[in-house]
């Protein structure tokens, strides 16, 4: 349904949806800066569709204006739908809350009424990203010299894809490294694992049964039993 007078008409109910409350008359008029004759007008035209609803205050003989039904109606579908109250509700617990799967914020976005899925999933995504960098923010210590995160960097290095970039950064926190450090250790363990760094010796016990499944993959089922290549070894 078309609005009465059109902008004004929507500025009406923006501003009643905004206060989430009855507004007076006059605050009504001192907020659009209507002469009386104009208002009178507009909030007779939106009340005849149902916008509003006017009725006096208890005390005295302020009038207080307030959503009608057809008004809560446009409210919910185009001025303020419910996903954006579930929007700011998710955005006020960041930094209390922990980091939540992606996919459970980006459907309870959808099931509030989000525009898209693929909104959805960019908004959860961008939580994410806040929680973590919250939570590192809150981790850290007085002169502390830390790595510049990659968010940070004059050109993003998006180095494992936008949905596994904040849990990188939380693992990289949780073991106390930046992000540059965590990844370059984890390449090392990998490319030895995979038998890719030849000079590489393995440090402890399990870098060594990790380099050992590495070639195990490598060269697949042997056909000899493990009794006989353990007395070759000796022998050798």
């Amino acid at each position: 349904m078309s609005l009465p007078s059109a902008s004004l008409g929507r500025s009406v109910l923006e501003l009643l949806a905004a206060a989430g409350q009855p507004v007076s008359r006059s605050e009504i008029k001192r907020r659009l800066g209507l002469a009386e004759s104009h208002l009178s007008h507009l909030l007779r035209d939106l009340e005849a569709t149902g916008m509003i609803v006017r009725r006096h205050a208890e005390k005295g003989r302020e009038v207080l204006v307030d959503l009608g039904p057809e008004g809560h109606r446009v409210v919910e579908a185009s001025l303020l739908p419910r996903w954006v109250d579930r929007l700011a509700g998710l955005i006020a617990g960041t930094g209390k809350d922990p980091l939540r799967d992606l996919a459970t914020v980006a459907g309870e976005l959808v099931a509030a009424g989000a525009p898209s899925q693929a909104a959805a999933d960019r908004l959860a995504q961008a939580l994410a990203e806040r929680t973590v960098a919250l939570a590192v923010a809150a981790k850290g210590r007085p002169n502390e010299i830390r790595e510049p995160s990659l968010y940070e960097a004059p050109a993003r290095a998006d180095v494992v894809g936008p949905a596994l970039q904040p849990w990188l950064e939380a693992a990289a926190e949780a073991r106390g490294q930046g992000i540059r450090d965590y990844v370059a250790e984890a390449l090392r363990e990998r490319l030895a694992a995979d038998g890719f760094l030849p000079g590489a010796r393995p440090r402890t016990p399990g870098e060594a049964a990790q380099v050992l499944d590495g070639l195990r993959r490598q060269v697949g089922p042997l056909g000899v039993p493990v009794r006989e290549l353990i007395v070759e070894g000796r022998r050798r």
